[in-house]
């Protein structure tokens, strides 16, 4: 008897492959065949969803859907809807779709997951947040940027981290959107104020690119008192922000 592969990534690809050519039919029948021969594989619903609203067909999408969902485990995987690990379903998921280049999939997977978990204390919120953070930086390895930035939007929908508002902001910042670039680093202080370089990188946001020296300068001085190592740097720029306060 031959044995089945017990990881079906190969196969994947090819039905990837396969939508990518526009041959929906062709690929809607090689998932069927995964369907029977890898029954506990979570992308493979997710790849049939992905197929599915190729082929116009929401029904069968949604039902698709709900078959990735470990509340749709059924046979031998019944086990997997009560799992303590559900909450990383979504961001596990979407990080298998960025690696296969189903990067709107990806998306789509960690949206849902926002309204559809739950989780039951801070240890699973920071769990998910973090595996949402991943796909995140897996978006930004690939240069998808707008990708990346929603991903981590997502993130701190879960549960709100400094690192995630940082990465934001810097994005911004390199995008020449300074107002939205000082928001983010003004929301990661909010978050933990003891951050020296976020204190000295928003202080330059805030004198070098928009002028206001008057809301630069607390946050060079900060910068100081939490990193006095670069106190020659920082001490160059309070002087002169404070020269930029004179008539």
């Amino acid at each position: 008897m031959t044995a089945v592969p017990a990881c079906p990534d190969e196969e994947l690809r090819d039905v990837v492959a396969t939508l990518a050519r526009g041959e929906v039919d062709s690929a809607l029948g090689q998932l069927r065949g995964l369907e029977k021969r890898h029954p506990h594989s979570a992308l493979v619903p997710l790849l049939m969803v992905a197929a599915q609203w190729a082929a116009g067909d929401t029904r069968a999408a949604l039902a698709a859907y709900r078959r990735f969902l470990p509340s749709g485990s059924v046979g031998r995987m019944k086990h997997v809807r009560h799992s303590p690990f559900a909450h990383f379903a979504h961001g596990d998921a979407a990080l298998a779709c960025v690696d296969l280049g189903l990067e709107n999939l990806a998306l789509r997977v960690l949206r849902r997951g926002i309204d559809e978990v739950s989780t039951a204390n801070p240890k699973e919120a920071m769990e998910m947040t973090e595996s949402y953070l991943e796909v995140g930086h897996a978006l930004m390895r690939r240069g998808r940027r707008a990708a990346m930035e929603e991903a981590l939007q997502l993130s701190l929908a879960i549960n709100p981290q400094p690192m995630a508002h940082n990465v934001l902001a810097a994005v911004a910042f390199e995008r020449g959107d300074y107002a939205r670039a000082v928001a983010q680093w003004r929301a990661s202080l909010l978050l933990d104020e003891v951050q020296g370089d976020t204190h000295a990188t928003l202080g330059l946001a805030l004198f070098a690119r928009m002028g206001l020296a008057a809301a630069a300068i607390p946050h060079f001085q900060r910068a100081l008192q939490l990193e006095p190592a670069r106190a020659s740097e920082l001490s160059q720029w309070i002087k002169a922000a404070l020269a930029g306060l004179e008539p």
